[in-house]
C-alpha cells in the first residue's frame, strides 16, 4: 500500500471514529446496558512502500519497503559499499510510524516526548541548561548499568574541566590541549583518547594564481613543518597526515604513498625555477573561534606564515568568525585556507567524496583525473578494487597537491574516578557500559542539543542524546568502526551492493509501549527521504545529512 494513501486513510478513518463515538454519547440511553463485546482480531499487516519512479530524480535510492512485520527491503540506484556505515549513523533512528502521526514529523513535538526503543527514555529538558535521561526498563539490549544520565554543555575544554575539577559532572569531552597538564596533575581525573576519523588540511583553489600551478603548491608544501604543528598545537595522540585518510581508513589509505617531507632548501630552489614572485602576498583564511577538533586556528595560522617567511614567501593572516568563514570557503570566496574535515561516517568516501565530488568547488577548478578514481573507489562492491582506486586518487593528491594535508587531530574524554570503563569511539561512547558508584553520570558535552530528535540535525550533540533515545537499524560497535546488529539482528545484499534487506528482532519496544515493524523503517525513512510525505518537517526541514549520503529528495513538487 502507498504511504501517503495509508495516512490519508488513517485519517479519515479517527475522523469517523470520533463521529461515531460523538454520535454514540448523544444517543446513548441513560440508564446502563449490557453490552457483549466483539470478539478481538488481530489487524492484518498492511506492508507500506515508497518509490521513485526511476532513477532519474537525482538520489540514489529507488524503493524502501517492507516485505512483512520483520523485513525490510531497500533498492539504491547504485552501488553503495559504505550503506551500513551512513545508516548507522544516528540521524536515521528509527520511529513509530503511529508516533510519527502523532507528532506530525515535527522534531519540536517529537522532542517533548521522545519515544525511541533506545536504552535510555526523557525525563527532562530543561532548555540552556540540561536534559536529564533514565534507564528504560524495556530496552530490547544488555540492560545499561547507570540509572540516569544528566547532559549539561560548556562552551569551552577549559569550562568542561572546571566542571569536573569542582564537582559538578563526572564526565567530560573534549578539553583544550592546554587543560591536558591539568589533568595529568590532578590523582582524581583520568583521560582516555579517542581515534581520530577527521582531517586538518590547507585548501588552495587551482584556478586562482599562484595556485593553479601544481609546482607552486608543492613548493608551498615542501615549506610547511607539518610534524612541529601537529606536536605543538595538536592533542596528543594526534596523527601527521601522510593523504587525506588516517592508516586506520580501510580500504582507501595507501601504505605507500607518503606526504612531502619538510624540506625548505627544496622549497626555495623550487621557488627560484618558477621565478615565483615574492613580492606576491598569500592571504590565509582561518577561523577566529575554536573549531571542533582545532581549537586554536590562529596559533596553526601564524606557524605556517613563519614556516612559508623562512622561504621568502608572503602572508597576511585573514581571522573570520566560524560561521563567515565556512560560507566563504564554500562560496569559494576563499582561495588559500585553514580548515578540518570531520569524517560524517566511517568510510573513506567520506573524506574523499565531500572534497573532490560535491559540486561546490571550493578547491577550485575539478580534477578529472582524481574525480574518476574517487567515484569509481566510492561506488564499487569489491574492496580490493576501491582500495586500488583510491591508491590511484592518492597518488593524484601526492603529484597534483590538490591540498595539503596537516593531521588528523585526536581527541579526548575526562573523568573522575568515580566513573569506570569509559570507552570513547571515533563514532560514539559506551554510555550503556558506563557506571558509577551512584549509578548516576552527569555528562558535560560541547553544546546544547538543537533537538531531542537527530533525524534533521548535523551536530554531534544532538547525534549523541540520540543514540541514547533511539536506536537505528545497525550501529558502530563501542570504540571502534565496526558495524554490529541493533535493531536488524540480521541483513543481507546483493553482489552489487544495490539491493539491501534487513531483518528486525521481535519484540522490540518504543517507550510508549508500542511494537516495532518493518513499516515503522519504512515511514521514518520516507519522512526524510519523500519530499511529499506530510511529514517532511523535521527541524530546519533541510534533512542535509540525508542528502549528503543519499542525493535528492523524491516526490519534490
Amino acid at each position: 500500500m502507498n504511504l501517503a494513501q495509508t495516512r490519508l486513510n488513517r485519517a479519515a478513518w479517527i475522523f469517523a471514529a470520533v463521529l461515531l463515538i460523538l454520535l454514540g454519547a448523544a444517543c446513548a440511553p441513560s440508564a446502563p446496558s449490557a453490552a457483549v463485546a466483539a470478539p478481538q482480531t488481530q489487524a492484518r499487516f498492511s506492508p507500506l512502500r515508497v518509490a521513485a519512479p526511476d532513477c532519474s530524480y537525482g538520489g540514489s535510492i529507488q524503493v524502501i519497503e517492507a516485505l512483512d512485520e520483520h523485513t525490510v527491503h531497500f533498492r539504491l540506484c547504485s552501488p553503495e559499499p559504505a550503506f551500513l556505515q551512513k545508516i548507522a549513523v544516528p540521524v536515521f533512528s528509527i520511529l513509530d510510524s503511529e508516533y510519527i502521526d502523532d507528532k506530525i514529523g515535527s522534531s519540536e513535538l517529537i522532542s517533548l516526548k521522545p519515544s525511541g526503543t533506545g536504552p535510555y527514555r526523557l525525563v527532562e529538558r530543561v532548555r540552556g541548561r540540561s536534559v536529564r535521561l533514565e534507564k528504560n526498563p524495556t530496552y530490547w539490549g544488555i540492560p545499561p548499568r547507570l540509572d540516569t544520565i544528566t547532559l549539561t554543555w560548556q562552551p569551552t575544554g577549559a569550562d568542561r574541566v572546571r566542571a569536573l575539577t569542582g564537582h559538578s559532572v563526572d564526565l567530560a569531552d573534549q578539553p583544550d590541549t592546554a587543560d591536558y597538564k591539568t589533568v595529568e596533575s590532578d590523582k582524581d581525573l583520568r583521560l582516555v583518547e579517542r581515534q581520530p576519523l577527521n582531517l586538518v588540511y590547507i585548501g588552495m583553489k587551482s584556478n586562482v594564481r599562484p595556485f593553479n600551478d601544481a609546482d607552486v603548491r608543492r613548493a608551498l608544501a615542501l615549506a610547511i613543518d607539518r610534524q612541529n604543528i601537529v606536536l605543538q598545537y595538536f592533542p596528543p595522540g594526534s596523527q601527521v597526515a601522510e593523504q587525506v585518510v588516517p592508516p586506520s581508513v580501510q580500504p582507501g589509505y595507501t601504505r605507500d604513498v607518503l606526504w612531502y617531507d619538510y624540506l625548505p632548501v627544496q622549497s626555495q630552489t623550487l621557488l627560484t625555477v618558477l621565478k615565483f614572485d615574492l613580492n606576491t602576498s598569500l592571504t590565509l583564511t582561518y577561523s577566529s573561534e575554536p573549531m571542533t577538533y582545532l581549537s586554536n586556528p590562529e596559533e596553526v595560522a601564524r606557524k605556517i606564515q613563519q614556516d612559508l617567511a623562512v622561504v621568502g614567501v608572503k602572508v597576511e593572516l585573514q581571522p573570520m568568525p566560524l560561521k563567515e568563514f565556512k560560507q566563504a570557503v564554500n562560496s569559494g570566496e576563499a582561495a588559500f585556507y585553514l580548515d578540518e574535515l570531520t569524517a560524517e561516517y566511517a568510510d573513506a568516501s567520506a573524506f574523499y567524496n565531500p572534497l573532490f565530488l560535491d559540486p561546490v568547488r571550493f578547491l577550485g577548478d575539478p580534477d578529472g583525473d582524481l574525480q574518476a578514481a574517487v567515484r569509481n573507489a566510492s561506488n564499487n562492491p569489491d574492496s580490493l578494487a576501491r582500495q586500488s582506486y583510491y591508491d590511484q586518487a592518492n597518488q593524484l593528491l601526492y603529484r597534483k597537491v590538490s591540498i595539503i594535508p596537516i593531521g588528523h587531530a585526536a581527541s579526548a574524554m575526562v573523568f573522575r574516578n568515580v566513573v569506570e570503563n569509559v570507552l570513547p569511539g571515533p563514532m560514539n561512547e559506551n554510555f550503556t557500559e558506563i557506571s558509577t558508584i551512584s549509578d548516576t553520570l552527569a555528562f558535560a558535552q560541547t553544546g546544547e542539543p538543537l533537538s531531542l530528535w537527530p533525524g534533521d540535525e548535523e551536530d554531534l550533540n544532538s547525534w549523541r542524546v540520540g543514540q541514547l533515545l533511539y536506536d537505528t537499524l545497525v550501529r558502530y560497535d563501542y570504540g571502534s568502526t565496526r558495524i554490529v546488529p541493533s535493531l536488524a539482528e540480521s541483513w543481507e545484499s546483493n553482489a552489487t551492493m544495490t539491493d539491501w534487506t534487513f531483518y528486525l528482532r521481535y519484540d522490540v519496544t518504543f517507550h510508549d509501549g508500542r511494537t516495532l515493524d518493518a513499516n515503522d523503517v519504512v515511514a521514518s525513512f520516507a519522512a526524510m527521504w519523500n519530499a511529499s510525505d506530510p511529514y517532511h518537517l523535521g527541524r530546519s526541514g533541510k534533512f542535509a545529512i540525508f542528502k549528503r549520503f543519499f542525493g535528492n529528495f523524491v516526490n519534490i513538487k
